[in-house]
């Protein structure tokens, strides 16, 4: 699949499922804890599972901050 393709199929506010990544930044987690936290795999995991968390924390925080639309009477 080109990246045209799927770039197409998915629209922006959608293409992040927050519940989605908020399950594989915990599965991540609970990955990295069974590892020495000085690993190279451990440090990997763990930068991974922030950067999935940041995603959800600035998903929903963009859904909290939108401006609502007022409309002149």
């Amino acid at each position: 699949m080109s990246s045209a393709t799927y770039s197409s199929t998915l629209s922006a506010p959608d293409a992040i499922d927050p519940v989605e990544a908020r399950w594989a930044a915990d599965a991540i987690a609970s990955l990295a804890r069974q590892l020495d936290p000085e690993s190279i795999v451990g440090v990997i995991l763990k930068r991974s599972q922030r950067e999935l968390a940041s995603l959800v924390n600035n998903k929903n925080h963009d859904a909290e901050s939108k401006p609502r639309m007022r409309f002149a009477a």
